[in-house]
């Protein structure tokens, strides 16, 4: 080997040394039995980012998912089917048999959910139809007793003048129905007289009803069509009928008059007598002029043959009454499981308190998460894998008589000397005043003994961190 051969060994000889400078643990000072053969000691860095008794983030998951699962009402849990499903991905993810009856606790917890919610879903059915009648009952009831209140408080010589009233303006809107009735037929006459003075019209107008809202109102009702001028339910009129006789040319024009008076009219029409629809036994637009007419003569013949006296009674009785079953509706509207919309808030602390007998799905998972045992052997698991996963650029060994080499040392704040015999660990911190040295011995500064495992110390934080 000539010269510069050895003289390039030499240096990367000499390289290799200065990188794997070499410190011990004086085991000897430290009452360690290094003649034990069973003992093995092994290192771990602690760096900004790392360090074997820091709670991993997958495991923080598990327990903030718990703490939701199980810190809350089942029916109050805004995604308790998502946060089961991820739950039991984590805990399949961990990869540890202690895990299993975790899995399948969740398995059966997702089961009773399903099934409790819909029992749940069944009774604020049943419940709501309940309150929904009663509400209906009451607002009826309501009407009725104000109407005889109404009836009992208003004299006859007021039921005389609205008499009066309301038949002059029937004559009145029966008058301007006819009236633009006749303006329509006049005005599709004379039309139809340019052209053909021979033909008489012979159809009259005429109004199909649907109250469907307009938005969804079908082009023609049998052979009706929909009337678009007017925008308040589904209104229909006889338009091909009309236009018949008209020459195809003058159709058009036809069709335009027609959409300008019909509104009116059917306006007119049902202002005066509502609509009467045949085919169904219905009528709309009841509030209309002779109703109104017809119940006040009916009002005013009941008028005159009932005595104040027996009158003073009724209007008591009648009030009463309207008091007890206003109350009855407040009561039921002030129900604290009702919402805004009066349905029934099955997340409510009220709802719930209706269910305080029943069971929670989710009690065979909070069985096993509270059990002390199963706790114990997951977390001591988990423990025993975060160590036997820590980063291997980050771990070192340490020989039988104490020398090791610790890589990353530029970014070390902390070295562990883990022991297999599990009765203890040494954690030497790194400063800028002390780095670490080529000897460290029970009278080293910044070393601190742990009189047990590092496995034990983690399994505490991790069951710390396991409680709600």
């Amino acid at each position: 080997m000539n010269v510069i051969s050895k003289l390039c060994l030499l240096s990367t000889i000499c390289g290799l040394v200065a990188c794997k400078t070499e410190s011990q643990l004086d085991l000897d000072s430290l009452s360690i039995n290094h003649h034990n053969q069973n003992l093995e000691i092994s290192g771990f860095v602690i760096t900004e980012q790392s360090s074997p008794l820091s709670v991993p983030e997958e495991y923080v998951q598990i327990h903030t998912l718990s703490s939701q699962l199980l810190g809350q009402h089942w029916l109050q849990h805004p995604n308790f089917l998502g946060d089961l499903a991820e739950l039991k991905a984590l805990f399949k993810n961990t990869r540890l048999p202690e895990a299993g009856s975790f899995i399948a606790a969740l398995e059966q917890t997702k089961n009773h959910y399903i099934n409790s919610l819909n029992n749940i879903d069944l009774k604020a059915k049943g419940l709501q139809r309940e309150i929904d009648k009663d509400l209906d009952d009451y607002k009826t009831s309501i009407a009725e007793l104000e109407t005889k209140i109404l009836f009992l408080q208003t004299s006859e010589n007021v039921y005389h003048e609205r008499v009066r009233t309301l038949e002059l303006n029937i004559k009145l809107q029966s008058r301007q129905y006819h009236q633009i009735n006749d303006v329509l037929r006049q005005s599709l006459q004379q039309l139809l007289n340019k052209h053909a003075p021979n033909i008489q019209l012979i159809n009259e107008l005429t109004f199909s009803y649907d109250d469907q809202p307009h938005a969804i109102c079908r082009q023609y009702n049998g052979m009706s069509e929909l009337l678009t001028t007017i925008s308040q339910n589904c209104v229909y009129i006889n338009r091909d009928q009309l236009l018949s006789p008209f020459p195809s040319f003058l159709k058009g024009r036809a069709s335009d008059l027609i959409d300008s008076y019909a509104p009116a009219i059917w306006r007119s029409m049902t202002r005066l007598n509502g609509y009467f629809d045949t085919t169904k036994n219905k009528q709309y637009f009841p509030d209309n002029l002779k109703y109104q007419l017809a119940q006040t003569r009916q009002a005013l013949r009941e008028k005159k043959y009932i005595n104040e006296n027996k009158s003073a009674l009724l209007l008591h009785r009648y009030q009463q009454e309207l008091a007890y079953t206003r109350q009855q509706q407040d009561d039921t509207l002030s129900k604290r499981f009702l919402d805004q919309n009066l349905r029934i808030d099955t997340r409510s602390d009220a709802f719930i308190n209706l269910l305080n007998q029943t069971e929670s799905p989710v009690h065979p998972y909070a069985d096993l998460y509270n059990s002390t045992g199963i706790k114990n052997r997951f977390t001591h698991a988990y423990a025993e894998k975060v160590l036997s996963q820590y980063p291997y650029e980050l771990s070192f060994t340490v020989s039988p008589s104490g020398y090791f080499s610790i890589p990353n040392q530029t970014k070390a704040k902390s070295v562990i000397f883990n022991f297999t015999d599990g009765s203890q660990f040494l954690n030497f911190k790194i400063t800028k005043r002390s780095p670490l040295p080529h000897i460290i011995s029970s009278e080293s500064t910044n070393l601190s003994l742990n009189t047990h495992s590092l496995i034990d110390a983690l399994s505490e934080k991790l069951e710390q961190r396991w409680a709600i």
